[in-house]
């Protein structure tokens, strides 16, 4: 999935800002039986570098590419 994250006011006073910007999440799930699901994730899959957050002059980087990968099983 494709999702657009808007501007973040990089200082109190609003008066400086970073740009919006797009993130490419990509994921896929296999049902193996009706109670166990494998789950891939593949989060910023173009690896993008972009302000999470931004404060007092600051701005923090957000999580570069991830891969996730779960297990679920009920009992």
């Amino acid at each position: 999935s494709v999702h657009s994250v808007g501007k973040i006011d990089a200082v109190a006073a609003n008066t400086q800002h970073r740009p919006a910007y797009p993130l490419l999440d990509v994921g896929v799930a296999w049902r193996r039986r009706p109670a166990t699901t494998l789950t891939a994730r593949l989060r910023n899959a173009t690896d993008r570098i972009y302000a999470a957050n931004a404060g007092s002059g600051q701005v923090y980087l957000g999580a570069p590419r991830t891969l996730d990968v779960t297990l679920h099983t009920a009992f």
